[in-house]
């Protein structure tokens, strides 16, 4: 409807006095030239406004451009224009306006704006009251700190935590007096922060937020406190530079105590673990070494013993001797004597052909052999062959090690009645499992002695795993699992 000529007096007297309106005559520039009661006690009747201000003072920051885009539509046509306007007089209320071109032949444009709130005066102060509440209950409940500060540094809002947290008061950050140096304006002190411009100053200089910073402050008596720290810059357009930051601090003095706490605890059981893989290869080197120095024995004080009697039979072996035929055959039964014992010395010493016979086959050698000593009664059980002899070579070799050294110990200490031995293949891993029930031992108070250190260090050359598990009279149960693939280079 188009208002010209109409008496605005008797037009305002014709509306609904019910219902509570807002009404304003402004023109282009916002400036007001006629506003009703309620319009005046309600919107102007504060000590930050009033008949002299901009209707556009009312209006906030982002919603202007498009009250302004209103007004010019407005100009071009007859009919009113319907919008909701934010209005912020200390109460930030929404306000459905109803505005018209009011112009007069010869006279600049003016508008007429019409308005009623879209929450009345109760709901309007209810929500003010739960948005205090909440900000007193985000800014000063909340564990964390928090400052807002204006572009020249000054604290516009700070919290209590926030004061605890830089050790000072909050009468002395309102101040300035208790401004941590990371929140200064100006340029950093190199001997307190480790970079040339502050936190605080870059937000402002790029208008870009500096999340998750980790600060350590000094506190008094060379104390250190450590912080998660967040600046967020805010603006009152998208175009303009920030007006303020809000910053915002976590203490992690406890959590980063907790992570060195751990990071130690990690360096003792590396320096552990290499302390641990050190004595094991010192125990392999040295027995070793006691296998080269028996084999020298061996050789010495049998086989040597053995070959010189042999020799000394050949020096008196004549075909005029009476006894020719008797001291003949005593010399062989010597040198097979020999042979017999280099070939079980160099069987305790040379790798199993498992090239030739594969690493099943040479289990069930190991197996029968262990029958026929009727120690214990031996069961071996075992995936598809094909499937087991594709491992590489040096793989099988260390599995047959480990049966070799297992058995070993049961027959030395486990005093066991049956014996199970289990190969299988599964997913990119083969398993052996070694059980018996023998009398089992504490695992708690008995040394790991070297053969069974051995299977834990064979089974690591491999990324594998092994596992022990044992008690007092409940047998033992050696767990090795190694991956399928690629075989890692290593001497056995």
């Amino acid at each position: 409807m188009n208002r010209n000529g109409i008496n605005i007096s008797e037009w305002v007297a014709s509306l609904d006095a019910g219902k509570p309106f807002y009404l304003a005559i402004i023109n282009n520039q916002g400036s007001l030239t006629f506003t009703n009661s309620w319009f005046y006690t309600r919107l102007l009747s504060t000590r930050e406004f009033s008949i002299h201000n901009s209707f556009f003072d009312l209006v906030p920051q982002n919603d202007q451009a498009h009250f302004k885009d209103t007004l010019a539509a407005c100009s071009l046509q007859e009919d009113p224009i319907t919008t909701n306007i934010r209005i912020n007089n200390g109460l930030c209320r929404w306000i459905k306006w109803e505005v018209s071109c009011i112009t007069r032949p010869g006279q600049a444009e003016k508008f007429l704006c019409l308005g009623y709130d879209i929450a009345d005066e109760g709901q309007i102060k209810r929500t003010d009251e739960i948005l205090g509440l909440n900000y007193r209950t985000i800014v000063e409940d909340m564990n964390v700190g928090i400052l807002l500060q204006d572009a020249e540094g000054k604290i516009i809002t700070a919290n209590q935590k926030a004061a605890e947290i830089f050790n000072t008061t909050l009468e002395e950050l309102y101040t300035g007096k208790g401004l941590p140096p990371l929140c200064e304006a100006g340029a950093a002190d190199q001997s307190v922060l480790p970079f040339a411009e502050t936190p605080f100053r870059k937000t402002l200089r790029t208008g870009a937020a500096q999340t998750n910073v980790v600060i350590d402050v000094p506190l008094p008596r060379n104390r250190y406190r450590t912080l998660l720290s967040n600046w967020q810059p805010l603006f009152e357009n998208l175009q303009s530079v920030p007006y303020s930051v809000l910053s915002t601090f976590q203490d992690i003095s406890r959590e980063r105590g907790f992570e060195r706490q751990a990071r130690g605890i990690e360096l003792q059981l590396a320096e552990h673990r290499l302390k641990e893989q050190k004595g094991t290869a010192e125990a392999i080197i040295k027995a070793q070494e006691q296998e080269r120095t028996r084999i020298g024995h061996e050789l010495h004080d049998n086989i040597n013993q053995i070959l010189a009697c042999g020799h000394l039979y050949l020096d008196g072996l004549n075909r005029d001797t009476a006894n020719f035929q008797e001291i003949k055959n005593k010399t062989k039964e010597i040198l097979q004597l020999a042979i017999e014992e280099v070939r079980v010395l160099s069987k305790a010493m040379v790798l199993p052909d498992l090239k030739k016979g594969g690493l099943v086959t040479s289990i069930e050698d190991l197996v029968s052999d262990l029958r026929f000593g009727d120690l214990f009664e031996v069961e071996f059980t075992h995936s598809e062959v094909s499937d087991l002899e594709e491992m590489a070579q040096t793989k099988k070799v260390t599995l047959f090690r480990i049966i070799q050294e297992q058995t070993k110990n049961i027959i030395k200490y486990s005093k066991a009645k049956k014996v199970k031995i289990a190969l299988s293949s599964g997913v990119g891993q083969i398993r052996l499992e070694i059980k018996d029930d023998g009398q089992g031992f504490d695992q708690e108070n008995t040394h790991r002695g070297l053969g069974l250190a051995n299977i834990f260090e064979r089974t690591r050359l491999y990324d594998g795993n092994a596992t022990l598990s044992t008690s007092p009279g409940n047998g033992c149960c050696v767990i090795v699992i190694i991956p399928f693939g690629c075989p890692v280079p290593v001497t056995i």
